[in-house]
């Protein structure tokens, strides 16, 4: 079973290393090093090690967050396709002087309605099996590691199905609190929603045969 308490709490118990880490998160391009971060998060929940780790090899951890999101990519390539397609639908209309009401752009909206929908549930399948792959990926570094078949396997079970659930709650909650604060407030429940999220899938990945 997940240790969810200690995967809550975990970002807190170091404020030194909480403040960095959203401090890196905020600033783009660096915050590649966060992202890096909360997968070596997952790395130590591999062997329920809960002390944040020291902030340290940074070249590795923007290494790691770089290709975190080129993994990520990846696997919403069905979706970027979809969005082009879309979008250079509306653009071609609207060049053409077809699209000049908001009536209009409804009736385009409801011809494609099709691969909107299609397009939308790639996009949850994506976001589903991301974190999963990303785990898979820091588990050795190595890269097509996140698109192996046990990836697949180790997503579809019960197990990660509930904490995904459960983390994407999280996630939305701490979002709508901290959303509030100007400027950083989504920088902040970001870092802290995605540490908390990786310690417990990477707790769960080692539990799934």
């Amino acid at each position: 079973m997940v240790d969810y308490k200690e995967a809550f709490k975990r970002p807190f118990t170091n404020v030194l290393k909480l403040i960095i880490g959203i401090i890196l998160s905020i600033i783009p391009i660096v915050n590649f090093i966060a992202t890096g971060y909360h997968l070596e998060c997952a790395k130590t929940a591999f062997t329920k090690k809960f002390r944040l780790p020291d902030w340290k090899n940074f070249g590795k951890l923007f290494l790691n967050g770089f290709l975190a999101v080129v993994i990520s990519l990846i696997y919403l390539i069905p979706v970027i396709i979809i969005l082009l397609i879309f979008g250079i639908s509306i653009m071609k209309d609207w060049f053409q002087g077809g699209l000049t009401s908001p009536t209009q752009l409804i009736n385009i909206l409801a011809d494609f309605r099709g691969i909107i929908f299609v397009g939308f549930l790639l996009f949850i399948l994506a976001a589903y099996i991301i974190p999963m792959a990303l785990v898979g990926f820091i588990e050795d570094g190595k890269f097509g590691d996140a698109f192996s078949k046990s990836i697949f396997k180790k997503a579809f079970t019960g197990k990660y199905f509930v904490v995904w659930i459960l983390m994407g709650l999280y996630t939305i909650i701490l979002g709508l609190i901290l959303g509030f604060i100007p400027f950083v407030g989504g920088s902040i429940a970001g870092f802290i929603t995605s540490l908390t999220s990786f310690t417990a899938i990477g707790e769960v990945y080692k539990k799934i045969q």
